[in-house]
């Protein structure tokens, strides 16, 4: 499949063209360029190890709390104050004067 000639297609090559001829890279260009992703590289690996260590550590809690019974049961009917020989779940008040 060919395209017909296009003017605009053609003025916009030379120009960039243009532009690319008259870049001059600097000699340590690469080298600043690796040393930028081997920083890149020690940063981000960080980040996955206290990522995967921390989502480890509540894999491991989630899996005990469903594991023993007992810690289930406390965790799903929540908690319950006890005063003396009375069970209450009235949340205490927030203010200074009562």
């Amino acid at each position: 499949m060919t395209h017909p000639p296009d003017e605009h297609g053609d003025f916009l090559r030379r120009a960039l063209r243009a532009e690319a001829d008259a870049v001059v890279p600097s000699p340590d260009g690469l080298e600043i360029i690796r040393a930028r992703i081997e920083r890149r590289g020690v940063r981000n690996l960080f980040w996955w190890r206290a990522g995967a260590a921390a989502a480890s550590a509540v894999l491991v809690a989630g899996a005990i709390v469903m594991a023993v019974p007992e810690l289930r049961t406390q965790i799903t009917n929540g908690p319950v104050d006890v005063v003396g020989n009375e069970t209450s779940s009235k949340v205490p008040s927030n203010s200074s004067t009562t």
